[in-house]
């Protein structure tokens, strides 16, 4: 599995941007709890203290959403295998969840057993900061620590979902689909040119420079992008990348090398 350093043209630095007004908000929202774990705000409250509580408590709160998106900073096979029986009750139960893993801080092995998952719904991304939001009405992150031990809290203030919301639409813009970056390759129905331009794509350069190269128009190059956009399921040039480099396209050739490699 390639990180997303190893693909050009991602922006790396949204997702991270956006990440920083969610973590004022977490602030706050520590700072409405007191040292026992009492909450000072109706709007805040300790769910958990005690990582051998976390995951019943969330369990607890996840069956009565409808919607629960996951940002989360990489997927680890304990915690997946840990995870699965939970996160199968809750989907049965009627709960909608869908999930981003930062794919720098994921365990290689762990893409097979995400797909084995088919209650949940995978994206790799750029994730620096681990949440889930709740019907878009409630967000949970991690909490003070309490008498030594982590916690977990969840919040509805207003301004700590619209960021966690903020936060989420970041990220989902740099990610591409678990199914698409594990599946076989798609690219043979792309036209000389388009597999010339998705070459030049992954290498970095610009749509103007694109244009110039291919002797086109800078429109029509934007044509062959957002073809390959639809192609490979996604919207973002990261996303293109991504799964560009996953289907072990080579870009580091003059652009002329059109042959995708083997993976």
């Amino acid at each position: 599995m390639k990180g997303s350093r190893d693909l050009v043209g991602s922006d790396r630095y949204r997702p991270l941007n956006a990440s920083f007004p969610l973590m004022l908000e977490r602030r706050r929202a520590v700072g409405m709890v007191d040292r026992r774990g009492r909450s000072l705000s109706p709007e805040v409250r300790l769910l958990a203290i005690g990582e051998e509580r976390f995951s019943a408590a969330i369990e607890k709160l996840l069956v009565t959403s409808r919607d629960v998106v996951s940002v989360c900073r990489g997927a680890s096979r304990d915690v997946l295998v840990e995870t699965r029986d939970r996160n199968r009750r809750i989907v049965e139960g009627g709960t909608r969840m869908r999930s981003w893993y930062d794919i720098d801080r994921s365990d290689p092995e762990t893409a097979g057993l995400l797909l084995s998952q088919p209650w949940l719904t995978g994206h790799w991304t750029v994730a620096p900061v681990e949440t889930k939001i709740l019907d878009n009405r409630a967000v949970l992150l991690e909490g003070p620590r309490i008498e030594g031990r982590r916690s977990v809290l969840v919040t509805t203030h207003h301004r700590a979902v619209a960021a966690a919301l903020a936060y989420w639409h970041a990220v989902n813009a740099q990610s591409v689909p678990l199914e698409l970056a594990e599946s076989d390759n798609p690219l043979g129905r792309l036209s000389d040119r388009q597999r010339e331009t998705a070459v030049m794509l992954a290498d970095g350069l610009t749509d103007e420079q694109i244009a110039q190269r291919l002797e086109v128009s800078v429109r029509t190059v934007r044509y062959d992008v957002a073809k390959l956009g639809r192609l490979l399921q996604t919207s973002s040039r990261f996303g293109i990348g991504l799964a560009l480099g996953r289907l072990g396209f080579d870009h580091h050739g003059d652009g002329r090398d059109l042959d995708p490699v083997s993976g």
